[in-house]
C-alpha cells in the first residue's frame, strides 16, 4: 500500500477530525535565512525570487490536521502559495491553532519507525518556527495506526485496518 493511500485511510477513519492540509512545507524560515545570506543572488534576483529559489530544499509534512468537530481535506496547495501564506500572517492557517502532525508510512519495521519518529520531532520543531501553530500531538501510522503524544511515553494503538 502506498503512503498516500495509508494517509487517506487514516483521514477517513475519523480517528482525528478537523481541517486537513496535505504536504505542508517546513523549513521555510531556514530557506529564507539562507537566501538572505546570498548577497550576490539578492542583488541579481531580489528577495522574493531568491526565497522561491531556496524553498525547494524544504521538507514536507505528510499532513497537518487543525482539530475540529468535522473532517475536511483542503485541496493541495502549490509551494509558491505556501510561501506567501507563511510570510503573510493574515493568510497563515495555523497561527495559534491546535494541530496534529501526521507522518504516514507503508511499512513500520523497527528501523523505519525510529526514523519516522525522528522525522516527527524534526517536523514539530520547524512547524512551530514556520507556522506558529501549537502541536498537540504527532501521529505515526501505517495500516495499524499509532498516536504518539508529545511529552508522554504513551503509544496508543488505534488499529485501523485495510478494507475488504
Amino acid at each position: 500500500m502506498k503512503e498516500e493511500e495509508v494517509l487517506t485511510r487514516f483521514i477517513e477513519s475519523g480517528v482525528l477530525r478537523g481541517v486537513w492540509f496535505l504536504e505542508v512545507p517546513i523549513g521555510l524560515e531556514v530557506a529564507a535565512k539562507l537566501a538572505l545570506r546570498d548577497v550576490s543572488g539578492l542583488r541579481e534576483y531580489g528577495l522574493d525570487r531568491l526565497i522561491n529559489l531556496y524553498t525547494p530544499f524544504t521538507k514536507h509534512i505528510d499532513a497537518v490536521c487543525i482539530t475540529g468537530s468535522k473532517s475536511r481535506v483542503m485541496p493541495r496547495i502549490r509551494l509558491s502559495e505556501w510561501v506567501q501564506m507563511q510570510r503573510d500572517p493574515s493568510r497563515n492557517p495555523f497561527t495559534g491553532r491546535h494541530v496534529w502532525i501526521v507522518e504516514a508510512k507503508n511499512d513500520l519495521s523497527s528501523e523505519k519507525a525510529f526514523t519516522a519518529i525522528g522525522q516527527l520531532l524534526y517536523y514539530e520543531h520547524h512547524f512551530k518556527k514556520d507556522w506558529k501553530g501549537i502541536a498537540d500531538g504527532k501521529a505515526l501510522n501505517n495500516v495499524e495506526w499509532y498516536k504518539c503524544r508529545y511529552g508522554r511515553n504513551v503509544v496508543k494503538d488505534v488499529n485501523v485496518r485495510e478494507r475488504g
